[in-house]
């Protein structure tokens, strides 16, 4: 039996959890690589431990069994365990790219998904459909990318939030509908999440400054610090799964 938690908002406070801010701190730089339709092959993997020092860690449901699993992503490979059994290393993305992996194609299942800092793109690769992947300008220099469920509560859509002037922009890649609103200012976070318990992202801040979570709904909520980590569930029909033991 599945377990349902109604947690909005958690701190995460190891330096070893990655958030998107932490990327462009050094501001754009090149990359070379191009996801293309033919990649996306995967290739077993055998070993104890799970990570070495400079992984990014994506956790997420890459099998659909309701269980997270562990995965990370080395130079544009994902190396994944997957709870259901078994291990692969997927190709998808660069060195300098954000991993943002998420249900973009409405299959049910997670995507891999990089956003690509030197041409604002998302390149999405389609759990549904592998060899037709998604690609979306969407952005410019400094935004912070983040997935929402701004559109719909059954999959994600690519955003992002500028912070030279507070707006989010949210695009669906797969009605091409867009949205635009200012919520926030130069130096917050972006978190994303279903204060509504409808299913839908709504735009809210975290200011490290003074540890508070700027909200349209719940109003200022104090909670956290200066080197915090905010994260939070961006839509409240996604079940949160069961971690492997």
């Amino acid at each position: 039996m599945r377990t349902t938690f109604s947690v909005y908002l958690i701190l995460i406070l190891c330096c070893s959890c990655v958030f998107a801010q932490e990327y462009i701190m050094d501001g754009p730089r090149s990359s070379s690589y191009v996801p293309s339709a033919s990649e996306g092959q995967v290739t077993a993997l055998t070993g104890g431990n799970w990570g070495t020092t400079g992984d990014i860690p994506v956790p997420a449901d890459y099998d659909n069994d309701g269980k997270t699993d562990l995965a990370v992503i080395r130079y544009g490979y994902w190396y994944i365990r997957y709870s259901s059994g078994g291990s692969g290393v997927i190709q998808w993305g660069d060195l300098d790219d954000i991993p943002l992996p998420a249900d973009y194609d409405n299959d049910g299942i997670v995507d891999l998904a990089v956003f690509r800092r030197s041409y604002s793109t998302w390149y999405i690769r389609k759990s549904s459909n592998p060899a037709a992947n998604i690609t979306v300008s969407w952005g410019q220099n400094g935004d912070i990318p983040t997935a929402t469920n701004r559109f719909s509560s059954a999959y994600a859509t690519a955003s992002v939030f500028r912070p030279s002037t507070g707006m989010w922009y949210h695009y669906n890649q797969l009605t091409s509908a867009k949205l635009g609103t200012q919520w926030g200012t130069n130096g917050d976070m972006p978190v994303p999440y279903d204060q509504t318990a409808s299913g839908l992202s709504q735009e809210v801040v975290f200011r490290p400054q003074s540890g508070s979570w700027y909200n349209k709904v719940l109003g200022t909520i104090f909670w956290g610090g200066l080197g915090d980590k905010p994260r939070a569930r961006r839509s409240h029909s996604i079940i949160l799964p069961i971690f492997q033991k």
